[in-house]
């Protein structure tokens, strides 16, 4: 018999497998684009398992003082803000 207990565990574990898939491949990208495409399913993977709408990262601009949202992933139906989120103070990074 399966317990709730153990369900979690096999999703957990299904969770961090997905993760490190997704770590491999980033650190195997042979360019910009394979990168850019592994951090996409790192934060969709991060994003889903958090039963989050969307999932963010963020960047610190040239000049140090403010950060920019350079990549989201966003659920089915949900809007972008990516447009929205830059030169932005640390305060200001929604949470």
């Amino acid at each position: 018999m399966t317990t709730t207990t153990d369900a979690g565990k096999s999703g957990r574990k299904t969770y961090t497998e997905n993760v490190l898939r997704q770590l491999i491949r980033l650190d195997r990208a042979g360019d910009t684009q394979e990168m850019a495409l592994a951090v996409q399913a790192i934060l969709e993977t991060l994003g889903h398992y958090a039963l989050a709408d969307r999932a963010f990262l963020f960047n610190l601009t040239e000049g140090g003082r403010t950060f920019r949202n350079s990549v989201e992933w966003c659920r089915s139906g949900v809007s972008a803000r990516q447009g929205n989120l830059r030169d932005i103070a640390p305060e200001e990074i929604p949470v």
